[in-house]
């Protein structure tokens, strides 16, 4: 977060969710919250379902599982939870082959 001061420059508020921020393609928050009504709803715009939306959806899933895997694994040292999230890469993997 950013704000103006009384001299007119900007300076840094707060930085929220630094460990997984990223600009990209707001489909990719559907990713994220697992497609829920309620959060599709407040886009006021379908998802794409065509069948380049869907393989990008997977592939943004793909990031999202290997990303986790690295966290879950480094940050956490949750050897479950980074087999979970690494069988989730794999399947993806194989779903993007097909």
């Amino acid at each position: 977060m950013i704000d103006k001061d009384k001299n007119d420059n900007w300076n840094i508020k707060a930085i929220i969710d630094s460990d997984r921020v990223m600009y990209g393609d707001n489909e990719f928050e559907f990713v994220l919250w697992d497609m829920n009504e309620s959060f599709k709803k407040g886009y006021k715009k379908d998802i794409d379902n065509t069948e380049k939306g869907i393989k990008r959806r997977l592939l943004y899933m793909l990031i999202t599982a290997t990303a986790n895997a690295y966290i879950v694994k480094i940050q956490h040292n949750n050897i479950e939870g980074y087999n979970q999230c690494f069988n989730w890469a794999k399947d993806l993997l194989n779903k993007l082959n097909k």
